[in-house]
């Protein structure tokens, strides 16, 4: 039933003569507590919490006016049209010659939309579109030209589309840097509807989706999963899950706030056929429900979370060591793992190796421990590890290191990754493409809960400060200026240290390492494109690397 609107705020402009009209914001939408009912793992929760929190649905017309709130540039006077790319006046509006813009449904009515349902102006999967380049994608799935088909590849997908945009018969490729954003959205309208409703469909996103009951399927899964972990969440999309929730809706986008549940209620991207022959769909399609995973109960996490746990030192000269701190009480019954396996985006490799510490005993925030090779280790704990599957040794030539828990269904909790000698890259479902120094990052991992350290050194110890909040600490060991290396094998108790007048203590056995000095800083400068390592930055998306340090103001 729809509820009636609280309060109206009509904003006027006096040159174009329109109004926005918006509701009195929903109070229950902050991202920390929204979920505080939900057992993440469970998709049956997330379905039925964004379902019930959804307290409001916009009339057709009244979304005319909601997207050009929420899809406006600064003035309010231009809206983005989602698959060329670019600003245009929000009025006029298309008014049926297809001159002007129009409301594309991102999940095609034509593939399960009623045109009464809360489905029909959901607006998680509303976009504003050129009403030309609308029309061209039709309700075209979304997939690469020659997914399923070996039609002419029209590109771009249409004369007034965005480069990198490209349409077959079957398929619709849309501009690069929104392919994550309509993932998401698509993911969304696979949980949030599943025909419970009046007016309502089972909407299901398949590789298959032809097999879909009721015409209400929509593709390509295996491709919108890559699209979701190759071009992540950023702040636009971030704001505009806020909007929809707080002025428009009531409930939220739970991908945009945790991209790992994507591949935990969808599982992991497959490869098609080849020869536009699309995807194995010799089994039915998977269903739009899951059962319930078994109770977190059985997990090792016991309640951890990103950044519980953060790696202080790094040594791949023999004998390799790990050092970590706990920046939050670790309980007992956990079980903490450290691999130097490569994160492809969707699963870990199986190259490497993997260990794990059974903590017996609480551990307190602020305290030192890890893995440390070397015989008679004064690392604490370093004695506690067991090996887990292959073998852990750590490249010279550059290797990451993964500290992770498992949740109570088997999938893993991030909780801290570093890189050596490299950058993180791209996601790839390909698990070949990743040599032995490579790795992505886990996408739940916050910017303070994972470092690249790219400078070509073995070794590698935090020599700054490990007390004060979590995330004091977490954002002191995040910043490279931090963190000094060497070639030379130190002491791992040295590498624990918290202060950089207490410089790490060398191996007996070894010469002194020199402590590099700070890199001076250098002077920033503004840049209109994302900005290469030492350039000017205030968040991480004026930076190529997407890394800009919080202490310098510049990429790295």
């Amino acid at each position: 039933m729809r509820l009636p609107l609280i309060s109206l705020i009509f904003i006027l402009s006096n040159l174009q003569n329109f109004v926005v009209v918006t509701s009195q914001p929903f109070t229950n939408c902050d991202v920390s507590t929204y979920y505080s009912s939900v057992n993440l793992s469970n998709r049956d929760e997330m379905h039925l919490r964004i379902q019930s929190s959804q307290l409001n649905s916009l009339s057709y017309s009244e979304v005319w006016d909601a997207l050009t709130d929420i899809d406006s540039d600064a003035s309010g006077q231009n809206v983005r049209l989602i698959y060329s790319d670019e600003y245009v006046p929000a009025l006029p509006r298309d008014a049926g010659t297809c001159g002007y813009w129009n409301r594309e449904h991102l999940w095609p009515r034509s593939r399960g939309i009623a045109d009464n349902g809360y489905d029909h102006t959901d607006l998680h999967h509303m976009r504003p579109s050129d009403c030309n380049v609308n029309a061209a994608r039709s309700n075209l799935l979304f997939g690469e030209c020659g997914t399923a088909s070996t039609s002419t590849c029209t590109i771009p997908a249409h004369p007034e589309a965005a480069v990198g945009t490209e349409k077959d018969n079957m398929s619709f490729l849309p501009p690069k840097n929104v392919r994550g954003d309509i993932a998401r959205a698509i993911l969304y309208m696979d949980l949030r509807y599943d025909g419970d409703e009046s007016n309502t469909n089972d909407l299901v996103v398949s590789d298959c989706p032809d097999s879909v009951p009721n015409s209400s399927g929509m593709g390509y899964l295996s491709q919108l999963l890559e699209w979701h972990a190759e071009d992540p969440v950023d702040d636009n999309e971030r704001a505009r899950n806020d909007a929809v929730c707080k002025q428009y809706q009531g409930n939220r986008n739970p991908f945009v706030d945790y991209p790992e549940l994507a591949t935990k209620y969808f599982g992991v991207p497959k490869q098609p056929m080849g020869n536009g022959l699309g995807y194995d769909c010799s089994s039915p399609p998977p269903p739009s429900s899951t059962p319930s995973p078994t109770p977190a109960s059985k997990g090792t996490c016991r309640g951890m979370t990103s950044g519980d746990v953060a790696v202080i030192g790094v040594k791949s000269t023999d004998p390799d060591m790990v050092a970590l701190l706990a920046t939050a009480d670790l309980p007992a019954g956990a079980t903490i793992f450290i691999t130097d396996n490569a994160w492809t985006g969707y699963e870990l490799k199986t190259n490497e190796g993997a260990i794990k510490l059974d903590v017996t005993s609480a551990i307190a925030a602020g305290t030192r421990f890890g893995f440390d090779a070397a015989t008679n280790a004064a690392l604490p704990l370093s004695d506690s590890w067991e090996k887990e599957s292959g073998s852990l040794a750590l490249s010279v030539s550059g290797d990451n290191v993964m500290v992770y828990c498992l949740e109570g269904d088997g999938s893993k909790q991030f909780l801290y990754a570093v890189l050596i000698q490299s950058d993180w890259s791209n996601a790839n479902v390909d698990s070949s493409a990743f040599s032995p120094n490579e790795s992505a990052l886990p996408s739940n991992l916050p910017d303070n809960c994972n470092i690249a350290l790219n400078s070509n050194k073995r070794n590698w110890w935090y020599q700054s400060e490990a007390s004060g909040t979590k995330m004091e600490m977490l954002n002191a060991i995040a910043d490279p200026i931090n963190w000094a290396s060497d070639d030379v094998a130190f002491d791992a108790g040295g590498a624990t240290t918290s202060s950089p007048s207490n410089p790490p203590t060398p191996n007996p056995t070894t010469p002194q390492p020199t402590t590099p000095q700070p890199t001076p800083r250098p002077t920033p400068r503004q840049v209109n494109t994302c900005g290469n390592r030492g350039d000017f930055c205030s968040r991480k998306n004026d930076c190529c690397s997407g890394r800009c340090s919080r202490k310098r103001s510049t990429c790295w």
